[in-house]
């Protein structure tokens, strides 16, 4: 990630100075394109719209029986979706000369994945935008796992943008789920280019099931703490804590929040429980992942 330096300090910030955003044909692909383009404007960023086509077909990744009719009739389609998307972001990014519209071909994938392209690609990015899980449908075998292993496996954060989101024209709100973890506080400080424009910042903090005054006491310090140091790089945010003393799950209860406070964004690390499988992630990141109905903003 690029940096930059604030003030007369000796500390440099990050700063979002390159954009990828994953351009698909989904229907939800210029809804992004146009959250990218505005994000790209506002940081002042060189903006990539990325689409990673299948060239070749990868026999081993092919069906017993293969209907040509139907292949190319749904080569077709795709087509056609990203020549839609293509001058719908060029329509958007007519006043921003450094915005490129750019296609790759995915690498050799015994799977037929676009994730491996991706992943690469994102090394050179500060910030990934990609749309939501897939939801099973055709062709969402290549997708369903995309935001996961862009995060876990590209080292830069992640602009999950959900399929069914409102329109946003700029981040002003944002909700910062902060737990004292290695990941939300990668989160924290990969979102504070974003944070240092939001009109309004809360931090949220749900308590863990059973637990401890001393450690209900001990989180409450940190987040003092947290509003100190965002405070430093010209941040102003409020405090909220949830004692999670009701039966609904964690991810929930985030949700909720962040919906009562209207946000626009919600930031969070990605967190990992399992040593068996680098793609599994902690159960209430996958389930923000895929019921969010805003973007969301995470760091691994």
């Amino acid at each position: 990630m690029a940096f930059c330096r604030i003030n007369d300090g000796d500390e440099a910030v990050p700063e979002i100075a390159t954009i990828i955003v994953h351009a698909d044909d989904a229907e939800d692909c210029p809804g992004r394109l146009r959250l990218a383009a505005n994000i790209a404007r506002r940081e002042g960023a060189t903006l990539v719209a990325l689409h990673v086509a299948l060239r070749a077909a990868n026999p081993f990744a092919m069906p017993c029986t293969v209907d040509c009719v139907l292949t190319e009739a749904a080569a077709r389609r795709i087509r056609t979706a990203m020549r839609h998307a293509e001058e719908h972001f060029l329509g958007l990014a007519h006043d921003m000369p450094s915005a490129r519209w750019r296609v790759i071909d995915a690498e050799p994938s015994l799977f037929d994945d676009i994730a491996p392209t991706l992943v690469r690609e994102a090394h050179f990015a500060d910030l990934v935008i990609v749309g939501q899980a897939g939801t099973g449908e055709t062709g969402d075998h290549r997708l369903g796992a995309l935001p996961q292993e862009v995060l876990l496996r590209g080292g830069r954060p992640v602009l999950v943008v959900p399929r069914h989101c409102a329109a946003i024209e700029a981040i002003d709100r944002v909700v910062v789920c902060w737990r004292s973890d290695r990941e939300s506080a990668r989160a924290v400080r990969d979102a504070l280019p974003l944070l240092r424009r939001a009109a309004a910042v809360r931090i949220l903090q749900i308590g863990a099931p059973g637990e401890s005054q001393a450690e209900a006491m001990r989180a409450a310090v940190d987040l003092e703490s947290l509003v100190d140091y965002l405070a430093v790089h010209d941040v102003a945010a409020t405090l909220q804590r949830d004692d999670n003393l009701g039966s609904e799950d964690i991810a929930m209860r985030l949700l909720h929040h962040a919906a009562a406070f209207g946000a626009d964004l919600l930031v969070m690390g990605g967190y990992s429980h399992s040593r068996l499988h680098e793609y599994l992630l902690g159960g209430v990141t996958r389930q923000v992942l895929t019921e969010a109905m805003l973007p969301v903003f995470i760091s691994h």
